[in-house]
């Protein structure tokens, strides 16, 4: 599991409060809307080396659960907390000089990059799937972040992509190009990004929106070379799936299937208006690969209404999709999908029944789990096993629930989001110390905390 680290999200939910605090957001919600997406079937038949894969069972648990709220839950106190070196865990930092470091288990840090100059930082770094190459942005040489990198011992560092190669790509790229939304293919050295040009804005977005490039690049951590996926407006928000062969690709009106090298698998998988231009459509792979669930709405963030979500699963290879009906509806963001396609946790707000909704994505059914008191609460991701999901409340304060309705909290200062999930039992909040299922303590798996960091798990 590779984990990068990202600015804190809570920030999003104080924005809804203070909306309807104003009143520009009332509290209730206005009905479903009629879906404006639709499947399309690709009659052309895909590339021989594409085997269908087998769908895996369903859970045979089931969600235990009523929509009773439950007991007063424990108050967290406040420990010391002790150091333990964990193993089989990689964490990549930087640290308060600028530089670079990386830290296996419970051994000494190795520092990667020297020499950083004052006015040089480095930040934002991640870890390809197998824990070999590292990339992160150096601020501080141009008005632009630069991409480089490293391997894990410390070798190879390298300009990996700036503006003057992405110029040889022809006329819309400059020397303001910027960098946008990394990611690696899973299995794979290959990191997937789009670009955006500073300065540029969307008109239709009050201004401070920026323009992101739609097009799809893949360049190779190994050798450097740099490939353009989609053209300038003929790609945009990407989703490379679990398998590492395929990418989901939004562009202006739907959504396509690609590999690795750019092909069409499958055309106009999705379709939607065009209206959402500059609007990311959520898409989340299943974790077999074979379905790609969809939740777009008909609701334009600032109506002044609460955005509902539809949700909607589509078969990859075959056959059309199917729209998932739950009640209450998925509002704003406030949502996790399961790794497995089969859950999906959510906040929902209403004068009745304001809370943590647990819904069942194959039967199309949802139970309250939590109750809130002012307004929504966070999702913060889900184990890779589909059995527990971490969510903060409406005041800040952490717990862990499982799909059968237990509840237990997380013995944490309110605020701190989780970093991701080491395996099926632990996680690592953002402050460097790791929790625990069935445990109430935490520990400290990092010697130092650094404000943007990475990790790698089992």
């Amino acid at each position: 599991m590779t984990i990068k680290f990202a600015p804190r999200r809570y920030l999003w939910i104080v924005f809804i409060v203070l909306l309807i605090a104003c009143g520009i957001l009332p509290p209730e919600t206005t009905g479903n809307g009629t879906p404006t997406i639709s499947a399309t079937v690709n009659s052309t038949a895909l590339s021989s080396t594409l085997v269908a894969q087998t769908m895996p069972a369903a859970p045979t648990s089931t969600a235990i659960l009523t929509d009773t709220p439950p007991a007063s839950l424990p108050t967290p106190t406040r420990t010391p907390l002790p150091f333990m070196a964990l193993e089989g865990l990689r964490v990549v930092y930087t640290d308060v000089d600028g530089n670079l470091y990386v830290q296996d288990s419970g051994k000494p840090a190795m520092q990667l990059t020297h020499d950083v100059k004052e006015s040089i930082e480095n930040h934002a770094p991640l870890i390809s799937d197998d824990g070999q190459k590292i990339i992160f942005y150096r601020a501080g040489e141009s008005n632009l972040d630069l991409m480089y990198v490293i391997n894990a011992d410390g070798t190879g560092e390298q300009v990996l992509v700036n503006p003057e190669l992405l110029s040889a790509f022809g006329r819309g790229y400059d020397k303001f190009t910027a960098l946008f939304s990394l990611a690696f293919v899973p299995g794979t050295h290959l990191l997937l990004f789009n670009t955006h040009q500073q300065g540029n804005f969307d008109p239709e977005a009050a201004g401070w929106l920026p323009i992101v490039g739609n097009d799809l690049f893949a360049v190779n951590t190994d050798d450097g070379e740099i490939k353009q996926l989609k053209e300038p407006w003929q790609g945009g928000n990407f989703l490379a799936a679990p398998n590492g062969k395929w990418v989901a690709v939004q562009t202006l009106d739907h959504i396509d299937i690609i590999d690795v090298q750019g092909r069409i698998l499958r055309g106009n998988l999705v379709k939607y208006s065009k209206a959402e231009e500059h609007v990311i459509v959520p898409m989340v792979w299943t974790s077999d690969s074979q379905e790609l669930i969809v939740l777009p709405s008909d609701i334009p963030l600032f109506a002044g209404v609460p955005v509902e979500r539809n949700i909607w699963r589509y078969p990859v290879l075959a056959g059309s999709g199917a729209e998932i009906k739950l009640t209450p509806p998925v509002v704003y963001n406030v949502y996790a999908v399961s790794p497995d396609g089969n859950w999906i946790a959510y906040f929902y707000s209403s004068d009745a029944t304001p809370g943590l909704y647990l819904g069942d994505l194959r039967a199309g059914t949802s139970q309250r789990l939590f109750p809130l008191q002012l307004n929504m609460g966070y999702i913060e991701g889900w184990s890779p096993d589909n059995e527990h999901f971490i969510f903060m409340d409406d005041n800040f304060r952490m717990y862990v629930a499982s799909i059968h309705g237990e509840i237990s909290p997380i013995d944490a200062p309110r605020g701190p989001e989780l970093a991701g999930w080491i395996d099926n039992n632990r996680y690592l909040l953002e402050t460097g110390v790791l929790g625990e299922i069935g445990k109430q303590e935490l520990v400290r798996v990092m010697e130092h905390y650094s404000g943007t960091f990475a990790f790698l798990g089992h």
